[in-house]
């Protein structure tokens, strides 16, 4: 049997679609909900990455804000700003962009997220 091709373009306007009367409905209620994305370094691809992200949610009326961290910054540094997103209440959705450097444990980044608050759903409770 060959396979199927997927048109993901057409599967991301439909959700897109989906999701926006319920942003509406959200924005009536006064709730913006706001996405954070945590990057680490200069990767111009992870860059570029956490750039389309922010597009996409200001396309879709979601607040948005960037941390960028320096190549050198702590593992505890990183934790501790983990930390504060999970207890930001502006703040819904937490992804922490990849590939991180070699002194942060990837296993200590992505279980330092509020599960409810994982958009990648990397944490151990929703894998």
């Amino acid at each position: 049997m060959p396979g199927e091709l997927i048109d993901g373009k057409k599967i991301a306007d439909e959700v897109r679609a989906e999701l926006k009367p319920r942003l509406v409905a959200l924005a009536k209620a006064g709730i913006v909900p706001g996405l954070a994305a945590i990057i680490v370094g200069e990767d111009p691809g992870s860059k570029l990455y956490v750039k389309m992200k922010g597009k996409a949610s200001e396309e879709m009326g979601l607040a948005h804000w960037t941390v960028e961290l320096p190549e050198k910054v702590s593992e505890r540094r990183l934790l501790d700003e983990i930390s504060r997103l999970n207890a930001d209440l502006k703040v819904h959705g937490i992804l922490v962009q990849q590939p991180l450097p070699p002194q942060i444990r990837l296993d200590a980044a992505v279980s330092a997220v509020d599960p409810r608050k994982d958009v990648d759903c990397f944490h151990p409770t929703n894998v």
